[in-house]
């Protein structure tokens, strides 16, 4: 008998609950649990409808609130009496099929499978992409037929039915019998094997078990533990636009086991919807991640139907239209309970940890929605593993909004100049250079995608050669990995936190060039209407030789204006009225220089070449100028310390910054905020390991400290003499956060 690795994320979760910052993979695969793959029911119906569920349906339609879909559906039961093409009479086949399961009507049944049959057998279809997709669209739509109208439907006509189901597969990019060349990425991760023929062969399990048996030994067995180890993050690992695409096979793939009683068949599903809320700009827009051909965009119905299999109104909330259906109304009619509600996110947390395998942290100062809203929006990521496909070469990137895109992701996904693949694709939208990232340039480095020569940006690898895993052993074992997680931290109020901290070790981001390279982001929230917040970005880089220089990005869609150790950028376009003030506290002033790259015939400029492209979509951000801050002098070891704060574009307001140097201490004073960092630049793994001393850096009455990069063990602190504070430091609690009046500060370890 065949059998199912199921337990995976299980292992996950046993090995985070004792707080290991980085996953352990050995240790997890050890902790994996040996199932034998779940069979479908005998009943029917059972594709997304079961016999429990025709009684909630029927109610369902006649609920007012649900008036907008039941009419689209009743609609399309006559689409055959006027339309002709093979989309108008699948949905007329649907409509009809799903009429008859929930009342009983045969005429409309036996309309349904007559209909079923002829297009099914009259498709013709080309090897596009669109076609493949459209194979699998009708499969599906055959499949509820066959299961809906099961007892209209002959025993010649239902092997008539498996054969077209198997010939129409052919036609799918996986084809028939599949072949899967990744089970983790591209077009075969998505709906054709997770959706389509899996529906298909859970209706004709009883009549033929080939279909069932070839897709759910693929889907148990390399599909659920390569998303379960993704899962875990909390996010979908193939970008704002792609993660809720890719996602419809798998909330589908979830409701057609749920409907037979098989729950749960991933685990922390429920979870990723919440990185589509927290990316949610205030002015309607989502920040780009990955690939990207419409900052507006996600999948309507993969979170809907996520909405109604978790019950959770957040993820129904997301769009507040709850009724755009995007030509699915069935999926919505099934799967989404209007009882479930619609709420917005006003009491969820203000900042978010999307952990390990991503490690990336959302955090802004509130949820008011519009584009004059006061809310600040700050993405930060370490990006322990690059997925390939969609996803970009930014681990450890950053992006700002306030009142407008400040410190953006660059580049064009889909443009005038091409898409996927293109050259500015791969020689810029998806390379560290069009990323606020560290670039460490290598003048002799080759650089390769998928067998072809690509520039130089001294940027981060292509893990495998940009070549996709094949599955999660192949993810695991082929150079995926790009970062470990040092330490991450939400407080002190876990609502309203005041700061929010990530640290990563991005040296397996990028080749040997760079020996050692960790980054710390610390987003402050300052509570304050003039200047909300503010970014702390530390860098601790070093390069194998000194030869090899270091750039610090920043992308802006304006112009910045450079004034001695400032870097200003004001969105004042389009409605926004945003400003950010970069300060570079390290390198020291006159220690080194900044470039500003960009403007016309220069939006994109790589190594001595610009690589042009504009985007096909108007809402998609690609960025004209980056500002490149390098050291005068060049040496093996540097350490970068910017801050960077934000206000409304017409405002002066804007707080002095210090730098607290001070034997091992690096750090900075915002406000009455006060931020500490090991200095310790010998070892880039090196922490506070014994006392030390911090003199007062400010006179307030009530300075707010983030004490950083401590050994694990327990602290007392002092503040002129005086014991404030004692905190125990392991990986659930990195950091030690005090108040405290003017005065030194002493931290002692016992």
């Amino acid at each position: 008998m065949k059998k199912i690795i199921l337990g995976f994320a299980a292992a996950v979760a046993f090995v985070l609950c004792f707080n290991i910052p980085t996953l352990n993979i050995e240790k997890s695969k050890k902790l994996m649990v040996l199932k034998e793959i779940p069979k479908p029911i005998t009943e029917h119906p059972r594709v997304l409808i079961n016999k429990t569920s025709k009684n909630t349906l029927k109610d369902r339609l006649n609920d007012s609130r649900m008036s907008v879909i039941k009419d689209k559906i009743y609609s399309d039961m006559d689409l055959y009496k006027t339309k002709t093409d093979n989309d108008s009479l699948r949905r007329s086949f649907e409509a009809n099929a799903f009429y008859y399961t929930i009342y009983g009507d045969k005429t409309r049944g036996e309309k349904a499978v007559s209909l079923a049959i002829k297009v099914l057998s009259n498709l013709n279809l080309s090897s596009s992409y669109n076609d493949t997709q459209n194979a699998g669209r009708m499969i599906l739509g055959g499949a509820f037929v066959y299961d809906w109208c099961n007892d209209l439907i002959s025993s010649s006509d239902k092997t008539k039915l498996i054969s077209l189901f198997k010939s129409v597969g052919k036609k799918l990019e996986i084809g028939y019998p599949v072949n899967i060349p990744s089970s983790i990425t591209s077009h075969a991760s998505g709906n054709p094997l997770m959706r389509d023929l899996m529906a298909a062969g859970i209706a004709t399990y009883n009549e033929d078990k080939e279909i069932y048996d070839m897709v759910a030994d693929k889907f148990f067995n390399e599909y659920v533990p390569a998303r379960n180890f993704a899962y875990t993050s909390g996010m979908h690992y193939q970008g704002s636009n792609y993660g809720t695409g890719r996602f419809e096979g798998e909330i589908f793939s979830s409701w057609l086991f749920a409907t037979m009683g098989i729950k749960n068949v991933y685990d922390g599903q429920k979870n990723i919807p919440y990185y589509t809320i927290y990316s949610k700009r205030p002015d309607g827009k989502f920040l780009p991640e990955g690939d990207v051909f419409d900052t507006t965009y996600y999948s309507q119905y993969s979170l809907i139907m996520a909405a109604g299999l978790y019950n959770d109104p957040y993820i129904a909330g997301i769009d507040n239209n709850i009724y755009r259906y995007r030509d699915e109304p069935l999926f919505y009619m099934i799967t989404y309970d209007p009882n479930i509600g619609s709420k917005k996110p006003n009491d969820l947390a203000l900042s978010r940890y999307f952990s390990s395998p991503q490690g990336l942290m959302m955090a802004r100062t509130s949820w008011n929605d519009g584009i004059s809203s006061d809310t600040a929006l700050a993405e930060f990521k370490i990006g322990e593993y690059n997925f390939a496909n969609h996803s970009h070469l930014d681990a450890g990137s950053f992006q700002l909004y306030y009142k407008g895109p400040l410190a953006i992701d660059s580049g064009v996904y889909e443009g005038n100049s091409g898409g996927y693949g293109s050259s500015h694709d791969i020689n810029y939208n998806k390379r560290s250079i069009a990323h606020n990232v560290m670039i460490v340039n290598n003048p002799s480095e080759k650089f390769t995608y998928q067998g072809q020569s690509v520039v130089n940006d001294g940027g981060q690898r292509f893990p495998n050669g940009g070549n996709e895993a094949k599955n999660l052993n192949d993810l695991l074992q082929s150079g995926y990995q790009t970062g470990d997680i040092m330490a991450n931290w939400i407080g002190t109020d876990i609502l309203k936190p005041e700061f929010t901290y990530l640290k990563g070790d991005l040296t397996k981001a990028y080749t040997s060039k760079i020996e050692s390279y960790q980054r710390s982001f610390v987003f402050i929230n300052l509570f304050d209407a003039k200047v909300p917040a503010a970014l702390v970005v530390l860098d601790k880089v070093r390069s194998s030789t000194a030869e090899y220089s270091k750039k610090w990005l920043l992308h802006s869609i304006t112009s910045p204006s450079v004034n001695n150790n400032k870097v200003t950028i004001v969105n004042n376009k389009n409605g926004y009225n945003g400003k950010l003030t970069n300060e570079c506290l390290y390198p020291i002033q006159g220690d080194f220089n900044i470039n500003v790259v960009g403007g016309s015939g220069k939006e994109f400029y790589v190594n001595g070449k610009n690589y042009p492209n504009t985007p096909s979509d108007s809402s998609v951000e690609p960025g004209v100028y980056r500002t490149e801050i390098s050291p005068k002098t060049a040496k093996k070891d540097d350490i970068f310390l910017n801050v960077m704060q934000i206000t409304n574009a017409d405002s002066s307001n804007y707080y002095n910054v210090t730098r607290i140097e001070q034997n091992q201490v690096l750090g900075v004073k915002i406000s009455n905020r006060v931020v500490i960092f090991s200095k310790n630049s010998g070892t880039y793994g090196s922490t506070f390991n014994e006392s030390f001393k911090i003199n007062s850096v400010g006179t307030e009455s009530n300075l707010h400290y983030l004490i950083t990069d401590l050994k694990q063990g327990t602290w007392d602190v002092y503040c002129k003499g005086t014991l404030v504070k004692t905190g125990v430091i392991d990986t659930a609690n990195p950091v030690i956060n005090f108040e405290s009046a003017a005065g030194d500060i002493e931290l002692k370890i016992r």
